[in-house]
């Protein structure tokens, strides 16, 4: 067997078994799935829970199985991991843990359905606030940090989504605005951190358990030093601040 089939094979290894569920953060799980995941029923009616990630990205999915068990597999032709959990007490105790932190649409009709098939009764959503983890799993997911060099070096942070009232819902408790975004048909929430420091105190209460994320957001704190000593302005500076960006973007 040569190396890359033995990887391959490590990658595939299962096991269906929930581990130390009991210091797992539910509401973080539940926002990586409102943002990348999803639950699924087959024609039989067997149910899976599954995550997609780039594989730039799928450090995160094996935190995931390492507490939860299930899969972590590639998906053919793609540059993207998928995290999978289908055996039906696993998933009943998956269930329980997410009832009630769900914040999409699509996703809590997802899970309203598999609930009717596990005889669960789906608690209602709580409000969204910064009192959880669940901002953290969907910036995890679906966020991002960007620095505007044509716009005075500009810092951002921003969420790509396809449904608008969970960005106004973010947007009403963290601050920022939501506009269109008509190349996918898709919503944008957006802010100049600046303006949205409490993000980086929350991320530090929440970790975004990303490991790429977390870089960008070590390297975002950075800048935003940089800019408090007002290094965009100095001349002499912005040949280095030029190459951060550069080094910056690349991740």
């Amino acid at each position: 067997m040569t190396q890359q089939s033995t990887q391959t094979e490590k990658i595939r290894g299962s096991s269906e078994t929930l581990r130390n569920e009991s210091c797992f953060d539910w509401h973080w799980l539940a926002g990586l799935i409102d943002a990348d995941g999803g639950f699924y029923i087959s024609r039989n009616r067997y149910v899976s829970c599954e995550i997609t990630m780039h594989e730039k990205e799928v450090q995160t999915l094996f935190f995931i199985k390492k507490h939860l068990g299930g899969s972590v597999s590639q998906r053919r032709g793609k540059r993207a991991y998928r995290w999978r959990l289908h055996q039906r007490e696993p998933l009943r105790r998956l269930l329980k843990g997410l009832n009630g932190c769900f914040h999409t649409t699509r996703v809590a009709n997802q899970f309203q359905q598999v609930c009717e098939i596990y005889t669960i009764i789906p608690l209602k959503k709580s409000p969204l606030t910064l009192d959880t983890g669940w901002f953290s799993g969907f910036f995890s997911g679906d966020g991002s940090f960007s620095i505007n060099t044509t716009n005075t070096f500009q810092p951002a942070i921003a969420i790509s989504q396809a449904e608008k009232q969970i960005l106004d819902e973010i947007a009403s408790v963290v601050g920022g605005q939501v506009y269109a975004d008509k190349s996918w048909n898709g919503w944008v929430w957006w802010s100049d951190m600046r303006s949205v420091l409490g993000v980086l105190d929350y991320f530090q209460k929440f970790s975004l358990r990303n490991p790429l994320k977390q870089a960008r957001l070590k390297s975002m704190i950075r800048f935003l030093g940089y800019l408090e000593r007002g290094l965009h302005r100095d001349p002499k500076s912005q040949k280095r601040l030029h190459h951060f960006v550069r080094v910056f973007q690349k991740k």
